[in-house]
């Protein structure tokens, strides 16, 4: 498991100049080879590693380039397997015949689309269903850009840098080959094998922790990169890989505050700050679980509720309100004297902003793994927008901070081996988890929750956790299962269950006729859901009628319906 760390860095301003210039040959040369990687997919249906890229005209050596090739293979791939996942969900709602889900299934299992014939346990697939799946990719492809390494950053192995410990200098040297008699082997030419290794010595320390040993554009000259790290770095459990990404920020202090945000992509890149990062790979932590499954509702009210009653990051939307209050203060004083709202204040406030979402969600699902320890998370798929909060800082949580959470999850998926499953939250905060009642008017609020059959009061979020975690298994678990089936399967639940109470109410008050049932078999089942004694009957019996998701259900034939049932 490999994660990445950035550490502090003291490059001068000559090598900042010099690591630039190989930051601008490495992005014409990723686009260029990106361009030939997307015309080789289109005729062989992969992107190749090797493929030959010596005609790039660049300032940049072989090897430099080849990196650059792997770094651009490993982002297309990675596009291709998102628009692969695309395919398969569009597969599970379309209205094609089991022969043909299967043919499509096996066409983009091994990505081949764009073969001319495909071959299936011997036997040819049809050319119209390998025109389908065409078709259906270029539609995928559409609405999703394809990567674009115009402003890529530079992730570089050990082929164009050397991590280098502080007070060890690794020596490159060979020694010629012998066989198992102590004779030289001889390689094609008749000269001795030679075989390379590196002999670290021992040298003077410096104040720096890591050196860095960059190739530059020129030949032969390298460019020497210090580090210092830090306790956290020196604390996590594992492996220095040699592997480095360098990546590359507008400077806040350098950049006018008046530019647009569409012109900042063209700035000069002298504009630009350099972060320096290691890789680690981090071995798996030992995780007994305590509990099998626990469900998040995720809020900006409550950070995350538990279906345990549980509630973390109390005071997130409060500090995100504040937060929002400056940022719209200070946009509303630029635009009144016509400047444009981008400054470096702005610029700031937005980077605080983005750390204080990065930390306290980092933190609020540390401390949930912590506390409770379950085999398997269930998590709504995520919606992270409040009506409280401006549109730009509801843009910026909702795009930002929803990577975040995603990564996070990822993240404990890898460290711990919890499973994490996305379920469609759809009627989810509007559905009791005690009686399964369905209706808008169970949400008093923001956070209160009070179920308009049996009363039970709760808070809203730990409500939608109980339902998120009950929808994980049964019918419902899909995550791409429609919300008009969620809906009609909730309600249709919900009269099964209760269905002698509905039956009375619905027949005395729409026909005003006795029902089959005696009073005090209702009255007995009443008694049963009647949890809050102030509940009486009248005002259960309007509730139900004018509840809009049930009389659309049984509209008509209801009546019919709720016999049947019975």
């Amino acid at each position: 498991m490999l994660r990445t760390y950035k550490l502090k860095h003291s490059i001068n301003q000559g090598k900042q100049k010099k690591i630039l210039a190989i930051l601008k040959e490495y992005r014409n040369a990723s686009v260029e080879i990106s361009n030939r990687q997307w015309i080789y997919f289109y005729k062989n249906g992969k992107f190749n590693r090797d493929l030959k890229i010596d005609t790039i005209k660049s300032k940049l050596s072989k090897r430099y380039k080849q990196t650059a090739q792997y770094q651009v293979v490993s982002g297309l791939e990675s596009y291709l397997g998102n628009r692969q996942n695309e395919f398969k969900d569009y597969l599970k709602n379309s209205n094609f015949d089991s022969d043909t889900k299967t043919k499509l299934y096996y066409i983009n299992r091994y990505k081949k689309w764009f073969h001319s014939s495909i071959k299936m346990q011997g036997e040819e697939i049809d050319q119209d269903i390998i025109r389908l799946s065409r078709r259906i990719i270029k539609n995928i492809f559409k609405k999703n850009k394809k990567p674009n390494f115009k402003f890529c950053n530079m992730a570089l192995d050990a082929k164009v840098m050397e991590i280098t410990p502080n007070g060890i200098k690794k020596v490159h040297k060979s020694k010629k080959v012998k066989d198992e008699n102590g004779e030289f082997i001889l390689n094609k030419s008749g000269n001795p094998k030679l075989k390379t290794y590196i002999e670290e010595r021992e040298i003077k320390k410096s104040s720096f922790d890591y050196w860095i040993k960059l190739s530059s554009l020129e030949k032969g000259k390298k460019i020497y990169l210090p580090l210092t790290t830090n306790s956290y770095f020196e604390g996590i459990n594992g492996e220095i890989n040699s592997f480095i990404q360098i990546n590359f920020q507008q400077d806040i202090d350098k950049i006018n505050g008046n530019k647009s945000l569409s012109s900042l992509n063209r700035l000069d890149y002298s504009n630009y700050k350099i972060d320096v990062c290691l890789i680690k790979d981090i071995k798996k932590e030992k995780y007994e679980p305590k509990i099998e499954k626990i469900g998040l509702d995720l809020g900006l009210n409550n950070l995350f509720a538990t279906n345990l009653g549980e509630l973390y990051g109390r005071h997130f939307s409060k500090l995100l309100k504040e937060y929002d209050d400056i940022i719209s203060l200070l946009a509303k004083n630029r635009q009144k004297q016509k400047i444009r709202t981008l400054s470096k204040k702005y610029k700031k406030l937005i980077n605080k902003i983005k750390a204080y979402l990065k930390n306290e969600i980092n933190r609020v699902i540390n401390a949930i793994i912590r506390n409770n320890k379950p085999k398997e998370i269930i998590i709504e798929s995520l919606n992270f927008t409040s009506p409280k909060l401006s549109k730009k800082l509801n843009r910026l949580i909702s795009n930002f901070g929803k990577k975040i959470i995603e990564e996070k999850f990822k993240s404990i998926e890898e460290k711990y081996g919890i499973t994490v499953t996305k379920v469609n939250p759809a009627y989810t905060s509007q559905t009791c988890s005690r009686c399964g009642y369905i209706d808008k008017k169970n949400r008093k609020g923001q956070e209160t929750f009070i179920c308009g059959f049996c009363a039970k009061e709760q808070n809203a979020d730990i409500n939608a956790s109980k339902n998120i975690l009950a929808r994980s298994s049964g019918e419902l678990k899909d995550i791409f299962t429609k919300k008009a089936f969620i809906l009609d399967k909730t309600v249709k639940n919900f009269i099964e269950r209760h269905l002698v109470v509905l039956l009375y109410i619905f027949k005395t008050k729409d026909l005003g006729k006795s029902s089959d049932y005696t009073l005090s078999k209702i009255n007995n089942t009443l008694s049963k859901i009647k949890y809050n004694n102030n509940l009486c009957y009248n005002s259960l019996a309007n509730t139900l009628t004018s509840n809009p998701y049930l009389t659309n259900y049984l509209n008509g034939n209801f009546l019919e319906t709720l016999e049947v049932s019975r």
